[in-house]
């Protein structure tokens, strides 16, 4: 078996801009792919494991509020546990931006946080960020 080229589309789905950033990841159900627009906006495209079919998330509606990603180029990263979907860009405000999402719930439960959660809130720029799941929490 080897490796196939497929286009990925889904209905409503703005196209990826030249340069943005991407990030994947899969579940027990679910591929997952995670992009920044020159709207503003984190979109999330899916599809069943082995499904024809993709669908779409204005992820930045989802969790009403979350503030924009810096530009379209800005670092983002993804993880998946046992519990929660997470991910993590750099905001227009050059904090470190998590969106986060139960596994099981609705589409509707998509969550903002800013990380770390200190008061001032840490702020950068021009820096890569990564992620990874240490058993049901995100490190960033």
């Amino acid at each position: 078996m080897g490796w196939h080229n497929a286009p990925i589309t889904a209905d409503g789905a703005p196209p990826v801009d030249t340069g943005a950033a991407l990030t994947s990841w899969r579940d027990s159900n679910f591929q997952h792919i995670v992009y920044l627009t020159g709207d503003g906006h984190v979109h999330e495209i899916y599809g069943g494991l082995g499904a024809a079919s993709w669908g779409h998330n204005d992820l930045t509606e989802k969790a009403h509020g979350a503030p924009p990603p810096a530009d379209t180029g800005a670092s983002i990263s993804s993880s998946a546990g046992d519990y929660y979907q997470h991910i993590v860009y750099v905001t227009t405000y050059g904090e470190i931006g998590e969106l986060y999402f139960p596994i099981g719930g609705s589409s509707d439960s998509w969550q903002f946080q800013s990380l770390p959660r200190e008061s001032p809130p840490v702020t950068i720029s021009g820096a890569a960020i990564s992620s990874f799941t240490l058993s049901s929490y995100v490190e960033s």
